[in-house]
């Protein structure tokens, strides 16, 4: 295709969460697809796509595979997803032949400063920490005036799967002991730089971590469908076709001859900010919002301690610490955050309910919050629930074989609810920092340097 005509205002590195996670718009029935508003629309959904109602004026930009951009530096090759604000692209870099990903925002998102200066910060800051290499790289930006606006795209290194697809893809989806004590490692190493550039994420789950494609991988050929025209001026606002969610072959004979070392990078700063403008709210998944942030109390960088604990637990256990059906009522944390610390949330925990009952925080007064204190501690609640062996549950210890009485699985329960206790302290001010938590026993003894992860996939 012809190369797209391109207003830039930088050639300099600039900002990117990467957006690759699927975001939850996007449902699709037989032969057909159920849109934003819960509409199903006939003749779209064979591919696993957005919906044709992301664009418009102000939204999406149409891009297409083979179209050239940047003057001729970028050619479009692969679609590696989208995200409620922004499609993912994977594109060769023709100065260098790299393979890169490029976000591509929506028009509206487009003006939107806040992440661009985090991003920078990141990517500007002369620290030299071993965290960086587990957040995102940064490479280039540039704009583009399109049929739907000016768009922000925005260069990166290209990564492979998120965490959640890595899991998945595992035997019974689950990760060993090591690998688990690992991933925490690097999680932490990139918290502890983040805070060091004063920089809060924000949303630390398991779609928002990544880890490399390896180089036995290859992209399967795009799935591309045509979609249906009316005819009308709106029509030349939405792609003449779109083109599905990238797939990968392995290469089996590369693969046994290739050690694939696992390294996580934390992506998407959309929801992040920075550490000193201690805002009261921030756009976070129900069920990773501490204490302070479902009392509206003012937020730090301690959120992502207690949002490291979530997603350290979901790394050993597959499932969610705390679990929310109503998003918009986050007071039904208040008992399950009880009943993992115990007694030692309790003052905190009364007097922010007395506090923000006192202050009109809600319109009406939170119901069944109870405090029992028969409740089996965190440490039980971490062997019964993490630690059981089960061929069926997808859980941290399938390479303890059996469980019941082994010295390294009963120092594994011990030192995961430790960590997990460090970090899961209601009071904000008291939570330690990540490089306090350095010292942690779960994240320590490994030889990481030497880790290979080709005989656990």
């Amino acid at each position: 295709m012809d190369t797209q005509d391109v207003n830039e205002t930088s050639s300099d590195d600039s900002m990117l969460d990467d957006d690759s996670m699927l975001d939850d718009d996007s449902m699709y029935g037989d032969n057909g697809i159920i849109d934003d508003d819960g509409v199903w629309r006939p003749g779209i959904g064979s591919i696993f796509s957005e919906t044709t109602t992301k664009y418009g004026p102000g939204k999406f930009h149409p891009v297409y595979i083979g179209e050239m951009y940047k003057e001729g530096r970028y050619k479009i090759e692969q679609k590696l997803g989208w995200g409620a604000l922004s499609t993912v692209w994977g594109a060769r870099d023709l100065h260098n032949d790299n393979f890169v990903a490029i976000k591509v925002l929506s028009a509206q998102e487009s003006s939107n400063t806040k992440e661009h200066q985090i991003l920078q910060r990141l990517r500007n800051n002369d620290l030299d920490h071993p965290g960086r290499e587990h957040v995102l790289q940064l490479l280039d930006h540039f704009y583009h005036d399109g049929i739907n606006g000016r768009h922000l795209f925005i260069v990166t290194e290209s990564l492979g799967e998120t965490l959640s697809e890595y899991t998945d893809a595992k035997r019974l989806g689950r990760l060993d002991g090591f690998e688990c004590r690992l991933f925490s490692r690097q999680l932490l190493l990139a918290v502890d730089f983040m805070q060091k550039c004063g920089v809060v994420h924000g949303e630390l789950h398991s779609n928002n971590i990544m880890l490399p494609l390896p180089d036995y991988c290859y992209y399967d050929e795009p799935e591309i469908e045509e979609v249906p025209r009316d005819g009308g001026d709106s029509s030349r606002h939405i792609p003449t076709h779109l083109v599905g969610k990238a797939t990968t072959s392995i290469d089996e004979d590369k693969m046994k001859n290739t050690a694939f070392r696992v390294s996580v990078k934390i992506v998407d700063f959309s929801s992040s900010f920075f550490a000193d403008e201690f805002p009261t709210s921030a756009d976070t998944s129900a069920f990773l919002q501490p204490p302070e942030m479902v009392f509206k109390k003012p937020l730090s960088k301690a959120m992502d301690i207690w949002q490291l604990a979530c997603i350290t637990y979901w790394v050993a256990s597959r499932q969610e610490l705390f679990q929310i059906g109503n998003r918009d009522d986050t007071r039904t944390l208040i008992p399950q955050i009880y009943r993992s610390i115990g007694e030692s949330s309790v003052d905190w925990l009364l007097n922010a309910i007395i506090e923000g009952t006192k202050n009109n925080l809600w319109k009406t007064v939170p119901t069944g919050i109870s405090f029992d204190i028969g409740m089996i501690t965190l440490e039980e609640y971490v062997r019964g629930e993490v630690c059981k062996h089960d061929e069926k549950r997808k859980n941290a210890a399938s390479r303890y074989k059996p469980l019941e009485g082994r010295p390294e699985v009963e120092r594994y329960i011990v030192m995961l609810a430790r960590y997990l206790r460090r970090m899961l302290v209601v009071d904000p001010d008291q939570r330690p920092t990540a490089e306090e938590l350095l010292t942690e026993a779960f994240v320590q003894d490994m030889r990481l340097d030497d880790y290979e992860a080709n005989s656990l996939r």
